[in-house]
């Protein structure tokens, strides 16, 4: 979505600039400054807010790669330890260690 975002930021900074550069035409097709400048404050407050979104999911990102790195290390001791029970008990003791495993 922020290369959308991008893309109208940048088209608004030319049409801006293009108006500015022109008054006539802005005059001609019933502009005035009060409206360019309206566009421009906005164009900006997107744009920093678009920065934010990008920010934050560059962090969630990270979150992410963290917690699936956590999930595959519990999954490794939890697989170790499973076989373990289940090599050193009987098929009929692992429900008392909370595996439901039938073999």
């Amino acid at each position: 979505m922020s290369k959308v975002i991008n893309e109208q930021v940048k088209k608004a900074e030319a049409l801006i600039s293009g108006l500015r550069k022109h008054p006539e035409m802005m005059k001609k097709a019933g502009l005035n400054e009060a409206l360019i400048n309206t566009l421009e404050t906005e164009s900006k407050l997107l744009n920093s807010q678009n920065q934010e979104l990008e920010d934050l999911e560059l962090k969630r990102r990270e979150a992410s790669r963290k917690a699936n790195k956590k999930y595959n290390e519990i999954r490794v001791h939890f697989q170790d330890m499973k076989k373990k029970i289940k090599l050193s008990f009987d098929p009929s003791e692992w429900a008392q260690a909370g595996i439901s495993d039938k073999k």
